[in-house]
């Protein structure tokens, strides 16, 4: 049997970040887009994707062993953006500077799930804060123009004090995320 599963930190917006995340919703409302839950923000570190259940104790105590390297921190989270081609964006984010601690926490567990037999993500890792996926988009310039004009606006610093491993369990209205294990930092 196994389990979707990823290691996030959850992200707890703060007034001023929840009126921006607003403001990007109100910029694209004609437009078919599944908007993040506020509620549920967070920044995956790794996307471990089907995890065999007997791996999950495993990699929840591998996590508890190699996450003394990192303490109580923050985490910056900056301008909009998005993946995919211009004319047919795929998710919309917010940027998120991490303290290197969280690069290094992903490197070594990226090993480690290697050693257990999970192929793992090629590309650079970029952290990021998905707001929405993209639908369909037919106004592509509001979305430019919205990047454009804030790419460079106010930074949020939030607390970074702790992270979860989680399950992802997949619905007709989005993914529900439960906590396996929580580390406090």
């Amino acid at each position: 049997m196994k389990k979707r599963t990823f290691v996030a930190i959850p992200v707890h917006a703060n007034k001023e970040m929840k009126n921006k995340i607003k403001t990007f919703r109100e910029t694209l409302r004609d437009d078919k887009i599944r908007w993040t839950d506020i509620q549920s923000l967070h920044l995956t570190i790794s996307f471990i994707g089907e995890t065999e259940v007997e791996h999950i104790p495993l990699i929840g105590k591998f996590l508890g062993q190699i996450l003394h390297a990192v303490g109580k921190n923050e985490i910056v989270v900056g301008g909009p953006g998005f993946f995919g081609k211009p004319a047919a964006p795929k998710v919309l984010w917010m940027d998120i500077g991490v303290p290197d601690e969280i690069r290094t926490l992903r490197e070594k567990l990226d090993g480690y799930l290697r050693d257990l037999g999970y192929k793992r993500e090629q590309r650079t890792y970029r952290p990021h804060l998905t707001i929405g996926r993209v639908k369909s988009l037919k106004q592509t310039d509001k979305l430019q123009s919205f990047i454009e004009n804030n790419k460079n606006s106010e930074k949020y610093v939030l607390p970074l004090d702790e992270i979860i491993f989680f399950e992802s369990r997949l619905s007709a209205k989005g993914a529900i995320h439960l906590p396996l294990k929580v580390f406090k930092l």
